[in-house]
């Protein structure tokens, strides 16, 4: 058995992340339903301490270090989305697109859950229309060849270090790392 023992830490980092301006709302009324779920959902995220505690690209390793974890290594990966790109097939195109349909999608039902009953049932269907009209369009327009160059890049850093197994010990009750 190894005297010491490997964590690692992996997040999406919003700040370095690229989202094109095709995935906003295109509408008035998309707009205005959307205002309305932002201010119902910062009522909950503050009430829930959610970003109360910001932990910037350099805070993560530094708690490494704090803790007693050593060879401490820090990298990126970037994901990039690119559905015009000519370096992918048009499969790949294609999920590309339908892929950023979900995650559109998916922020309808995660806001409803931030900001419960704050749209009707009416307002949700319009929406998901809407959604699915946007990315009906991109998929035609990728099909048909006009360029729309929606790229998305997404920032992951990961994290890894090694603690001594003499010094693991528990933080409130709860392991630091699960081993």
């Amino acid at each position: 058995m190894s005297s010491r023992r490997s964590c690692f830490d992996i997040s999406s980092r919003t700040e370095a992340a690229i989202n094109p301006e095709n995935w906003q709302p295109s509408s008035g009324i998309e707009q205005k339903l959307w205002d309305r779920v932002a201010a119902a959902a910062q009522a909950t995220l503050k009430h829930n301490k959610v970003g109360a505690y910001p932990c910037s690209i350099a805070d993560i390793p530094r708690f490494f270090e704090e803790v007693g974890f050593e060879n401490i290594s820090v990298d990126f990966i970037a994901v990039t989305s690119a559905a015009d790109s000519a370096h992918y097939d048009m499969s790949l195109r294609e999920k590309f697109i339908k892929s950023n349909r979900q995650v559109a999608l998916d922020a309808i039902v995660l806001a409803e859950n931030y900001a419960p009953r704050v749209w009707s049932d009416a307002e949700i269907q319009q929406l998901r229309g809407l959604v699915e009209q946007k990315f009906a369009k991109r998929l035609n327009d990728l099909r048909t060849g006009k360029k729309v160059w929606d790229i998305s890049v997404e920032m992951m850093m990961i994290a890894h270090g090694y603690k001594p197994l003499s010094s693991l010990r528990d933080y409130e009750g709860e392991k630091l790392c699960n081993i």
